[in-house]
């Protein structure tokens, strides 16, 4: 998509166009139409990769909050008709006493290929108030920035959906997980 044609996969009615979500919901929504009509020379149909939503304090760790950006970046790209590659499906499913699985955290577990042409990653800044959130698209040939966006997240609305979630420990990667698609 050329800078010319960047409104192609806008709806007119902008980030609340779906009904019935919730406030962190628009403000997700609200991230993934800013990156969409900033996107620069995007080929529609070239896979994206979402990766976590990372601490910018550190880019090791991920919390909740983190993986919920990433998941919901995906469903958002996905609803502007762009393809996303979901690179944590496995390529089988595993049928479990607890339920079928079909993804993985587990490296080894995943396709060596990924199948795409860019990477949509991010980080998240905890700020007086919120949470400030950087997301950016880059072509995974040569890491050039194709598009990105900033939004703010107001603390009760994080806050609320980590309480109703529960605690979890952050997920730290080591530098062999990070490289595992760097190649």
């Amino acid at each position: 998509m050329s800078a010319g044609t960047r409104s192609a996969y806008l709806p007119s009615a902008g980030p609340s166009l779906v009904g019935g979500q919730t406030r962190l919901q628009q403000h997700m929504s609200a991230l993934a139409y800013h990156l969409v009509s900033s996107a620069h020379h995007l080929d529609s149909q070239s896979g994206i990769a979402v990766s976590g939503f990372v601490d910018q304090q550190d880019y090791h760790s991920q919390d909740d909050f983190g993986r919920l950006l990433s998941e919901t970046m995906m469903f958002q790209l996905n609803q502007y008709g762009l393809r996303v590659v979901d690179f944590k499906a496995l390529p089988f499913i595993r049928i479990t006493p607890q339920g079928d699985v079909s993804t993985s955290r587990d490296y080894r577990q995943l396709s060596s290929r990924i199948g795409a042409r860019y990477l949509l990653h991010g980080t998240v800044s905890e700020t007086t108030g919120g949470r400030l959130i950087n997301a950016r698209l880059v072509s995974m040939g040569d890491n050039s920035l194709v598009a990105s966006a900033q939004q703010f997240i107001p603390e009760y609305l994080v806050a609320g959906m980590l309480r109703a979630q529960g605690p979890e420990p952050r997920v730290v990667m080591t530098p062999e997980q990070r490289s595992r698609y760097a190649k």
